[in-house]
């Protein structure tokens, strides 16, 4: 699990390719510093999948003004787009 301000984040696999992916991305994450901790994601079969309430869906784009966007997504989004910026496309926050 992924530990982001005591937030556990477990990543769910549907297909088994993908768990050689993640764990492929975890190792090349680990092996260039990325992070000051270590990285502890629990990768694990998805089970059932249970749609979001209506007020779920979309909550960073709908709330981007609430002190929780904007001091704990914004600047995870930024370093991502910074760590893979050949990879994403050029969107402004």
């Amino acid at each position: 699990m992924i530990r982001a301000h005591n937030i556990e984040v477990p990543y769910f696999i549907i297909l088994e390719i993908k768990k050689n992916d993640a764990e492929e991305i975890i190792r090349k994450l680990e092996s260039e510093n990325v992070f000051s901790d270590p990285i502890v994601t629990e990768i694990t079969k998805a089970s059932a999948f249970y749609e979001a309430e209506a007020e779920h869906k979309e909550y960073y784009s709908k709330h981007r003004q609430q002190q929780y966007c904007q001091v704990i997504i914004d600047p995870k989004i930024k370093k991502l787009q910074q760590l893979f910026a050949d990879k994403v496309k050029k969107t402004k926050i």
